[in-house]
């Protein structure tokens, strides 16, 4: 049986949700990183060019973050990406220890030059503000002086089949 009618009003009249129903997407805002940025550093750093900017129309609204990251890297590599509200880390793994890391995506192990994996998490933030909030990801090679590699192999073009893949961030403002 199909539903004609939601709050008397017929299907093609309906131009909102009731009220009281919460989970309304307002805003959604998308970018994209097509470039290729690389690190060998222990320290997290930004990638340039690479975040999203939204403007909460309420303070009371939360912001779900969807981030995709392509990254190739080096034997023996153990690259990680973090999750950042401007400058606040946002959501990691609480196990590490000694030179362990917690982090919001983790490469794991490569096995080799040529491989890429595709990095994927989602957080549900409340960022408690309705003025302009930035999200970006920094990246970091957690072992000595491996490269880690963004929208890019570690191997050189041999013979054209060295990828160069895309990443991006999705904000979406949720109402409550």
């Amino acid at each position: 049986m199909s539903i004609t009618k939601l709050n008397n009003l017929s299907v093609s009249a309906l131009t909102a949700l009731p009220s009281g129903v919460g989970g309304k997407v307002l805003q959604v805002v998308h970018t994209t990183y097509q470039s290729q940025a690389v690190t060998t550093s222990a320290t997290p750093a930004d990638i340039s060019g690479f975040s999203a900017t939204i403007t909460p129309s309420s303070a009371s609204n939360k912001v779900l973050v969807l981030v995709s990251v392509q990254m190739g890297a080096e034997d023996n590599s153990y690259g990680y990406i973090l999750l950042l509200r401007g400058s606040t880390s946002l959501i990691v793994g609480n196990g590490a220890g000694g030179s362990q890391k917690n982090t919001f995506i983790s490469t794991g192990y490569n096995d080799g030059v040529a491989s890429m994996r595709t990095g994927s998490n989602s957080y549900l933030d409340s960022p408690n503000t309705t003025s302009a909030t930035t999200y970006k990801i920094q990246f970091a090679q957690g072992n000595g002086s491996y490269s880690l590699y963004i929208n890019r192999q570690h191997a050189s073009d041999n013979g054209g089949y060295i990828q160069f893949p895309v990443s991006s961030i999705t904000l979406l403002e949720i109402a409550p």
